[in-house]
């Protein structure tokens, strides 16, 4: 069986960010995990994807970034987004789905 049966549908929990630039002369330490849970998933089953970001400093990260592709037979069905982040999720039942978040600074600790 694939790990990503067709037609699976895919809910997103948690979408954090991960991606950016420090000010000049300064440093961001940015980093993501991705989870997916169950593990193995069948057919018609929501997979739940969690993702999470941290940036470990010392600096702010500005203009943050991710985008998330998730493989292509799932079915986009929910989404949260993060307070100070903008994202773009798909219409409920979609394929091929691309979610990209941005914010404006994504501070340490973050």
């Amino acid at each position: 069986m694939s790990r990503f049966p067709r037609y699976l549908r895919l809910v997103f929990v948690l979408f954090l960010l991960v991606a950016g630039t420090a000010l000049s002369g300064q440093n961001a330490s940015l980093n993501v995990t991705v989870d997916a849970a169950p593990d193995p998933v069948g057919p018609n089953v929501d997979l739940t994807y969690t993702i999470n970001a941290g940036n470990e400093g010392p600096s702010d990260s500005d203009n943050p970034q991710l985008v998330f592709t998730a493989p292509p037979t799932t079915e986009f069905q929910s989404f949260s987004t993060p307070a100070g982040w903008s994202c773009n999720p798909p219409a409920v039942g979609t394929t091929n789905t691309v979610i990209t978040c941005t914010s404006a600074s994504f501070a340490p600790g973050g």
